[in-house]
């Protein structure tokens, strides 16, 4: 029994030969959603080409630009897009500290990271599917006071930002925002298995 449980300790700490594939399946998971918030700022897939409001703002968000150069916008939306500008940066060092993360520990934790992709992929489609039994409104605007609770991304109808962003253009973000982390969440169960698989086949061949 105490062999059996060292075995077991052992395999899971020794590097295993599907650390390149994992490596990738970080990469997709991790580095994708990055890539595509941080390089467009969420652009969704079927949006007209960007007005210049919408391109100053995004430049604003995306660069280390101090102030937009849209005109104007008010004091409480330029307050709002610094708020909304910090969790963009924020989310950014997140995504990237948990992919560095997520490779070093992979060289050495194999199916312990396997399993939390598993797990974390499983917990990720069940939140998307409480999140989407809310109406949108309700979503909306409960994200919004979780994230900005001083209250400065309520406008008036005709302000710029309701202007460049009305409630079509966020509906929209939402259903493709939701269809990425799906595609993620697919991905990551079933390349968790595989490498779950193989990495147990691999201890079967070495008994």
């Amino acid at each position: 029994m105490a062999q059996q449980l060292s075995k077991k300790k052992l395999s899971a700490s020794v590097p295993c030969p599907e650390r390149s594939s994992l490596t990738v399946v970080l990469l997709v998971i991790l580095f994708v959603p990055f890539t595509y918030f941080f390089s467009t700022g969420g652009i969704v897939l079927w949006d007209t080409p960007l007005s210049d409001v919408d391109h100053s703002i995004r430049t604003y968000l995306l660069t280390t630009r101090a102030v937009p150069e849209a005109q104007g916008l008010s004091s409480q939306e330029i307050s709002h897009l610094y708020d909304v500008k910090k969790i963009i940066w924020l989310s950014s060092i997140f995504f990237l500290g948990m992919l560095i993360t997520g490779i070093v520990f992979a060289r050495m934790f194999c199916n312990s990271v396997c399993k939390g992709i598993f797990y974390g992929s499983i917990i990720a489609l069940v939140l998307l599917s409480i999140i989407f039994s809310f109406s949108f409104n309700s979503f909306f605007i409960g994200f919004h006071e979780l994230l900005f609770p001083q209250g400065n991304w309520q406008f008036a109808q005709d302000s710029v930002l309701i202007q460049a962003y009305p409630e079509l253009f966020w509906q929209r973000e939402a259903v493709q925002c939701a269809v990425l982390i799906a595609i993620q969440a697919v991905f990551g169960i079933v390349a968790a298995q595989l490498c779950l698989r193989k990495s147990q086949l691999r201890v079967i061949d070495s008994n």
